[in-house]
């Protein structure tokens, strides 16, 4: 059975790892391969292959895109896994007996939604609400409830290997670690980073900067700025540490933290899961076209409309509330936890670290129904 990933950014891949974890526990013969851009930076890409390679998947990829699609097309696939609409989507969908979908971010930006690929065979959700929503959008599409795959090692914690990331950088479990990691837009990262240079350094907490993916491999001159923001801070707070790019899964920092900092980032909703505080910065560093027409920001790239009901957060609309959050948030972990819990059955679906299992288990189950109905013709 040949299983295909398309991991189109290393940030997929945390999403998928669990599924081809329980794919390696089948009996039968199992190939796994995977592809990804050619079009990241060139660190980026190398660090793909690295991950990639390690965890036994066949590289389709090439110099460039095209020499990318051509090497998809030398195979076919019993099962394809995509993380939203990317360029090659047709090519793999030719390709592929049954394509399943997921979202590669559970945030409040409209691309939970607008990359859901209507051409899936089964499209995966990990909550409630967020089912209910697609639901209502896309009616026809063959829709499952089964969980959020990302978070399966999240509920699987080995407190052992979380204390080898503490002793890696030096972290103590005996002092209070904050996680900072806003993403790329929109994003608290230029807003927060004066008061959190003030207030790191007069603290005796541990911060922890894990910045987005394309922050750390920056293409585009925006970007850059961030790369650079983010190294200056590193080298002028002595208690912050700055997570290299090959950190690139954030679930055991999630479990090592006290409190998340965070803005639209899909990791609000995933601290959520870890049921700790979480501040949540409503105040972002706007492109220039938003600030011409703001309206756009709310209605074609965030999502307000699903998750506005949801109290799960302290949303702080001004950076000079940030002290007091992190300050009440360390004091007070109970603070919010009945609203958190509220969120979280309404954002997950059985928080049992077996979401990768029901994936694996519908994704064969469609497939048996496709060969059936071959033998049947």
């Amino acid at each position: 059975m040949n299983i295909l990933f398309d991991v189109y950014y290393l940030y997929f891949w945390p999403h998928f790892a669990p599924i081809w974890q329980q794919f390696q526990t089948l009996r039968n013969s199992v190939s796994g391969f995977a592809t990804f851009t050619t079009e990241d930076h060139p660190e980026a890409l190398q660090l793909s292959r690295q991950v990639l390679e390690q965890a036994g998947l066949t590289l389709l990829t090439g110099r460039n895109e095209k020499e990318r699609l051509a090497a998809l097309k030398e195979h076919t696939y019993d099962l394809t896994f995509v993380g939203g609409i990317r360029p090659g989507f047709d090519v793999i969908r030719n390709q592929s007996r049954v394509v399943c979908a997921m979202s590669h971010g559970l945030g409040i930006k409209q691309a939970y939604f607008t990359d859901s690929p209507e051409g899936a065979d089964l499209r995966f959700t990990e909550g409630p609400q967020h089912h209910a929503a697609l639901k209502a959008r896309y009616p026809d599409l063959n829709i499952e409830l089964v969980g959020m795959s990302k978070l399966d090692p999240l509920v699987q914690s080995d407190r052992r290997r979380f204390d080898a990331y503490l002793n890696r950088y030096g972290l103590s479990k005996d002092r209070p670690i904050i996680l900072w990691a806003p993403t790329f837009y929109p994003s608290s990262l230029e807003v927060l980073a004066k008061p959190v240079r003030r207030i790191a350094p007069k603290t005796e907490y541990q911060w922890i900067l894990k910045p987005h993916h394309f922050t750390m491999f920056p293409r585009r001159w925006k970007y850059k700025r961030q790369y650079k923001l983010v190294h200056r801070l590193a080298k002028n707070i002595p208690n912050l540490t700055l997570l290299p790019p090959h950190e690139y899964s954030i679930i055991p920092w999630l479990n090592i933290s006290d409190v998340l900092i965070s803005d639209t980032s899909s990791t609000v909703f995933e601290m959520i899961a870890a049921d700790k505080p979480v501040i949540q910065c409503t105040k972002y560093k706007k492109r220039w076209n938003h600030y011409l027409f703001p309206s756009r920001l709310y209605t074609k790239r965030l999502d307000t409309e699903t998750t506005e009901q949801l109290e799960y957060a302290v949303r702080i609309d001004s950076p000079e509330d940030l002290e007091s959050a992190v300050e009440r948030g360390l004091q007070d972990p109970e603070w919010l936890r009945e609203k958190r819990r509220t969120a979280r059955e309404q954002l997950f679906f059985q928080l049992d670290g077996k979401a990768s299992l029901r994936i694996v288990q519908n994704a064969l189950s469609l497939l048996n129904a496709a060969d059936t109905r071959a033998a049947g013709d």
